[in-house]
């Protein structure tokens, strides 16, 4: 099977010294027929969860597992 679409979060890096990122992946994985999609951040003020003190507050990735696995 061959990977089509990655999806990583803008924050993501790679390999040795974590010397790959997302910009790399963007201007690299093409070549493969790979299509990055770089995920921004969700927020608190973005998922409407927010109160006024933590809408910029960002959630964990451990807190999306955790909501997926709920359904």
């Amino acid at each position: 099977r061959k990977i089509h679409h990655l999806f990583i979060g803008a924050d993501f890096h790679f390999a040795k010294n974590r010397a790959g990122n997302a910009d790399w992946l963007l201007a690299h994985s093409g070549a493969y027929g790979i299509t990055t999609h770089v995920i921004e951040p969700l927020t608190h003020a973005t998922s409407n969860q927010a109160s006024n003190q933590d809408s910029d507050k960002i959630h964990s990735s451990s807190e999306i597992r955790r909501c997926l696995e709920l359904g």
